[in-house]
């Protein structure tokens, strides 16, 4: 789950995006200041090429990765 987030953090950053787990605008991502907002058509491409991780997993991931390390110690 972490290295897909990890490819999505970066494909993001193509697109004007930076990490935020707090964000509104788009599950854990949001526009890099001074950088232009990425239309709808170009998000929803984002999340298709994703692979090795849903939309729902990479939506929760830091939740559900943070309780896992608690599960498992790391």
């Amino acid at each position: 789950m972490k290295s897909g987030s990890a490819v999505l953090f970066k494909e993001g950053e193509k697109l004007g995006l930076e990490r935020d787990d707090d964000s509104k605008f788009v599950d854990r991502l949001r526009v890099a200041e001074g950088k232009p907002r990425p239309s709808d058509k170009e998000i929803q491409k984002l999340f298709e090429k994703m692979e090795g991780i849903t939309q729902l997993e990479f939506s929760w991931g830091k939740k559900l990765s943070d309780v896992l390390e608690k599960l498992l110690g790391d």
